[in-house]
């Protein structure tokens, strides 16, 4: 999916430990020409030795980043035969801003007093992905709008022409305000959506020996700059465990 998709489409590559995982059961499964073909592929991942990675724990922290785009109502006007203009509204997703980019972690094994510093990779990108999928349907939404808004500005410009041959001029006035309403109309788009995805995911992962940990999370902005830290509460890991952090930011 990252290959043939993401990375395609979003600029978001894989991630290395999921490359570090894939050498690891290859060699371990004894798929030797998979094993070649990713590390040919992937020459700058480091390669973990499955004897090795059964004697580490895994710890995994993912970051909630951002907030998802919103998506509103926009309009666009369409012209009749007539020259009547009708008013088509359609939905868009825009973006939101947010200031934190990035992720850094620091842990410290209080019993070796060996640290380890890592950050977090883009996993998965929450707002292209629904921009680009709305963009994608977007022309046969718009299609199916304007044949709507066409058919209602038809049918009352008929009810109009009616009304005149029938006479009564209230009658006629009031078909003719309605085939201007008509003209001027447009649908109320659906403009739901889950207002507090995050824009983005994003995990970080470190193979680290077992014993009692104590860290802190840095969240930065593009040029490196801490935005909020906050304290990793202590924790104790054992061999072959895996263990998971999970942090929220809008900012």
């Amino acid at each position: 999916i990252y290959k043939n998709d993401y990375s395609k489409n979003y600029g978001v590559s894989s991630p290395v430990f999921l490359i570090e995982n894939l050498l690891t059961l290859s060699q371990e499964l004894d798929f030797h020409e998979e094993f070649r073909d990713i590390q040919n592929k992937y020459n700058d991942v480091l390669f973990i030795n499955p004897i090795e990675k059964k004697s580490l724990a895994e710890i995994f922290f993912i970051h909630y980043n951002g907030l998802g785009p919103v998506k509103v109502e926009a309009f666009f006007p369409v012209p009749m035969p007539d020259n009547y203009v009708v008013k088509i509204a359609y939905p868009e997703f825009k973006k939101r801003r947010y200031r934190i980019s990035n992720s850094r972690i620091y842990l410290e094994n209080l019993s070796a007093g060996c640290s380890y510093i890592f950050e977090t990779e883009l996993m998965e990108d929450i707002a292209s992905i629904a921009v680009m999928n709305l963009k994608n349907r977007i022309n046969r939404i718009k299609a199916k709008a304007i044949v709507r808004a066409t058919t209602k500005y038809l049918a009352a410009k008929q009810a109009h022409k009616v009304a005149k041959r029938q006479g009564g001029e209230m009658l006629e006035l009031l078909a003719k305000a309605a085939t201007q309403a008509a003209s001027w109309a447009s649908e109320q788009v659906d403009v739901r959506h889950w207002r507090l995805l995050p824009a983005e995911i994003r995990v970080g992962r470190m193979l680290i020996p077992p014993g009692e940990y104590k860290g802190r999370i840095d969240f930065v902005d593009p040029n490196r700059t801490v935005v909020i830290s906050k304290q990793i509460q202590n924790f104790t890991i054992t061999k072959r465990e895996k263990k998971f952090f999970m942090f929220r930011t809008v900012n």
